[in-house]
């Protein structure tokens, strides 16, 4: 499932946080076409990137 992948990529150490600053993500862009907030941690990144690995755990738990 490329989902799963991407979630993996993303939680893995180039990516994810850890204690390194108060964000889940390091990378995170905002705006791409206006220039803005790229490839910085973003608060609401990590809420999508919370969403997604719920979304998984659920589709994952009613197979």
């Amino acid at each position: 499932m490329q989902r799963k992948k991407i979630l993996e990529k993303l939680s893995s150490e180039p990516y994810y946080s850890g204690d390194t600053n108060q964000s889940l993500l390091l990378h995170s862009t905002g705006h791409h076409p206006n220039n803005s907030e790229i490839d910085i941690p973003i608060v609401y990144a990590d809420y999508y990137y919370m969403e997604a690995l719920l979304r998984l755990k659920k589709l994952e738990t009613s197979k």
